[in-house]
């Protein structure tokens, strides 16, 4: 990314960003970056970032205006110096970040045996205990999260009562609207990198960017590493190389290759599309509009994407309705309902898919000519999402040509802890990647991305009928671009 800025939207041109930064909604901005030929950010609006000074390696920062940092041997951030005041960082055998110590105040650490947080003491000496992203609590407050899909949907907040507070997302995952039906809603506004720029309120909840956990320190725990938005660097160098054919995974200090609006990186060890973008080269600028309730940016062949926080209109009737709608015969109704609310929200594309699902049991279409004009822009959407879906298959065996490109990602891995499915030990991951890809069984589905559907990417299901995942899983779901670029693989049930 090389420019990022609030911009004041053209209303008859709302994709048009030309116009300029203009400090507009929260905490309007203006960034201009730089790199080198290795991947460093050595400029940021205009002021110069330096690395590899002293034992540091050739990605390690390590100075910018007002800060310095020094590395031991092993590339591990050791202190800090910002504004005059100094940190030293102690590390734990195993990599992981130990003790935080400012003059007197020290932030101590403690890890299971995987390296997950359970346990945080403050310089206060409050001691935080966590369980994964299900259970926090401080002695005074409990927290505890309800998940849908692995993914935290709400909080319970339990002081001498409890709260809940649903946590809406952006689609980078970034907990951008915290709801609480009594005291109303807590707006949060992040620059790309992470940084908090604004806030309507104090959310309920320290998981925040990307849906990580920030630090009081604030740093935020990217679970294998802890990652500085303030200096868009990770404190110690990642302990893989994800990808050694792509150069940027060389930096492993950088975050997710310098591109924060496509790319997130739930483990620490490896960039994963998060948002809902398919563009994979530099972004030219990113905007705002006014109202904060979307942002874009435009990619180096001028195409937009919707990132950031979306208009909220209730995802999970959809997520209801679209699994019901999948049931031979009796799912043709819940079709049409799911049809009908999308075409309601304007969402032509999901709109088509949903009716195309039905048009096959023609009766429903004498059901769908009764909702007027809307109807036409539903089944125009629908030619649109087969269109889609039949482009897969060229880009399936695009990707099976190119899968020794793609490394697994760390969490799928049969080593890593956590609950995401897993690769069985001793696989040749990429020859099943690739056997899945060119089987006459494959199924090809469209990809969601929160609630929106992608218009760049697909998914291909296999039942490969033997077991590839540490649970016994026999299937495998891949993630691809239509430019058959392969985003993520892991096992799933048949």
């Amino acid at each position: 990314m090389t420019a990022a800025f609030t911009s004041d939207e053209d209303p008859g041109n709302p994709d048009d960003c030309s116009d300029g930064y203009v400090n507009v909604g929260q905490g309007g901005y203006d960034h201009t970056y730089g790199y080198n030929a290795i991947g460093n950010l050595t400029s940021v609006d205009g002021a110069n970032w330096t690395y590899g000074a002293g034992s540091a390696g050739p990605h390690a920062l390590t100075s910018a205006p007002g800060a310095s940092f020094s590395y031991d041997n092993t590339g591990r951030q050791v202190s800090r110096t910002i504004n005059t005041v100094t940190t030293t960082i102690g590390w734990t055998p195993t990599g992981m970040t130990d003790t935080l110590t400012t003059g007197s105040d020290v932030t101590t650490y403690l890890y299971t045996a995987d390296g997950e947080q359970v346990a945080r003491q403050d310089p206060d000496t409050t001691i935080t205990l966590r369980v994964a992203d299900l259970w926090e609590t401080d002695g005074t407050t409990t927290k505890q999260y309800l998940s849908f899909a692995g993914v935290p949907v709400a909080v319970d907040v339990e002081t001498t009562g409890t709260e809940r507070t649903w946590l809406i997302s952006d689609l980078l995952g970034s907990n951008s609207v915290l709801h609480n039906t009594t005291s109303g809603n807590v707006r949060v506004w992040y620059d790309p990198w992470g940084v908090e720029r604004a806030a309507t309120g104090t959310p309920a909840t320290p998981y925040g960017y990307t849906g990580q956990h920030t630090e009081p320190t604030g740093l935020i725990d990217y679970n294998a590493r802890q990652y500085d938005p303030t200096y868009k660097t990770f404190t110690a160098a990642d302990p893989i190389i994800p990808n050694p054919n792509n150069p940027q995974t060389l930096n492993r200090y950088a975050y997710v290759n310098n591109n924060p609006t496509t790319y997130t990186d739930p483990t620490g060890h490896v960039a994963e599309h998060g948002g809902g973008s398919g563009c994979h080269a530099w972004i030219r600028c990113a905007h705002q509009s006014p109202s904060g309730t979307r942002w874009k940016y435009h990619g180096t062949h001028g195409s937009t994407r919707p990132l950031g926080v979306q208009p909220y209109y209730g995802p999970t009737v959809h997520d209801l309705l679209d699994p019901l709608g999948m049931v031979p015969v009796v799912g043709e109704p819940f079709d049409l309902l799911s049809a009908v609310i999308y075409a309601f929200e304007k969402d032509w594309v999901n709109a088509g898919l949903s009716s195309v699902a039905i048009i096959p049991i023609f009766g429903w279409s004498a059901n769908l000519a009764r909702y007027g004009d809307d109807a036409a822009d539903i089944i125009k959407g629908g030619t649109r999402g087969l269109g889609m879906l039949e482009n897969a298959s060229t880009a399936a065996f695009r990707a099976a040509d190119n899968v020794d490109d793609f490394s697994v990602a760390a969490k799928h891995q049969p080593w890593a802890g956590g609950n995401y499915s897993k690769f069985d030990w001793g696989l040749d991951q990429q020859a099943v990647i690739r056997e899945a890809l060119t089987s006459d069984s494959a199924s090809f589905l469209p990809n969601y991305i929160g609630a929106a559907l992608s218009e760049d990417s697909f998914r291909v299901v296999v039942d490969l009928g033997r077991t590839i995942g540490t649970r016994g899983e026999t299937a495998i779901r891949i993630v691809l671009g239509t430019d058959g670029r392969i985003w993520t693989a892991f096992p799933v049930k048949s």
